[in-house]
């Protein structure tokens, strides 16, 4: 876990979030509470509710993000998975001179 500046953009932060850093979610929640709070407050006037919502969006963002990073991480291993039975096929396949009669590869 590290400091956050500033500086770091949202996605950075979110990043940051899903890989379980409370110190970005912090920083996320220092960054957008205020205006969200301002926001909801327009259509709310009770500041308890606005607070609340505002505390449960904190948390569903954390949500959001680790799943977000979890699909990201299914997608890249489903990729390097299709490339490796690919290769695997490419080559038993290339034993095509090794086939029975029936023209199926010999195990």
């Amino acid at each position: 876990m590290r400091g956050h500046r500033e500086g770091d953009t949202d996605a950075a932060l979110l990043r940051a979030v899903a890989d379980g850093d409370p110190s970005a979610l912090a920083t996320l929640y220092d960054r957008h509470a205020g205006w969200l709070f301002a926001r909801l407050s327009r259509r709310c006037a009770d500041a308890e509710v606005v607070r609340e919502v505002v505390q449960d969006t904190k948390g569903d963002a954390a949500r959001r993000a680790e799943l977000r990073e979890r699909r990201a991480a299914r997608e890249r291993l489903a990729s390097m998975g299709a490339d490796e039975r690919r290769t695997w096929l490419s080559a038993y396949f290339a034993t095509v001179g090794d086939c029975h009669r029936n023209g199926v590869p010999a195990l």
